[in-house]
């Protein structure tokens, strides 16, 4: 089973818990999975007699098939279970939160074991697959644990330097402007990137200096 979350750009810099919600196929409670009413079995197919496999002849050979009538499990309900008909499982929605770890990018993947779909017979669930979307940024560009923006500064400051305040993914500092900084000078904040995925290590970020 699958699902896809949508996280903004700070979320993803800290990490954080979301909550899903999801439908899927939980293993019944009235018959434990097994499909049957209480007190029933499960009898012999009449079809394959029990065997899950039908033979037929074409020319001198026999072409043994699947048995249509109990899907190859070589035995049929006798009384099925009125809560889920039959199946075993019932459909149910099911709230999840997500731990969603820093660092995470669009088509980052999380495993959530055993939040999956139940499977017949009693067989426990499946897994999860928990896919991330990063919703785009109107201050940050991003390339892997790169980060990358435009700040606008003033002709007077262009020409003589000084201090100009831009934001970073902790909040505004203070940058200095060499004195004749042109359109398309670049400052790198060593450190004030993204941090890596599952990795105490943070990427750049690149500041482009643009000259009103």
């Amino acid at each position: 089973l699958s699902c896809e979350v949508e996280i903004g750009l700070d979320e993803a810099y800290r990490g954080v818990e979301h909550p899903v919600e999801l439908a899927r196929r939980e293993r019944c409670g009235a018959c434990h999975g097994s499909g049957s009413a209480s007190g029933s079995s499960r009898s012999t197919c009449p079809r394959c007699r029990g065997t899950g496999q039908i033979g037929r002849s074409q020319g001198f050979l026999m072409i043994a098939t699947t048995c249509n009538q109990c899907q190859g499990a070589g035995s049929v309900l006798t009384d099925p279970c009125k809560e889920c008909r039959g199946d075993g499982r019932v459909r149910r929605t099911k709230k999840l939160s997500v731990k969603i770890p820093p660092g995470v990018d669009t088509g980052t993947q999380l495993l959530l074991q055993g939040e999956g779909e139940a499977g017949q017979d009693g067989v426990a669930s499946g897994d999860l697959y928990v896919f991330i979307q990063v919703r785009p940024d109107e201050r940050f560009a991003r390339d892997g644990d790169t980060l990358y923006m435009r700040a606008p500064i003033s002709f007077v400051t262009a020409c003589l330097g000084g201090e100009v305040e831009v934001p970073t993914m902790t909040g505004p500092r203070k940058i200095e402007v060499p004195r004749g900084a042109e359109t398309g000078y670049k400052i790198v904040l060593e450190g004030q990137g993204f941090p890596q995925l599952r990795s105490r290590r943070h990427g750049d970020l690149v500041v482009q200096l643009v000259v009103k």
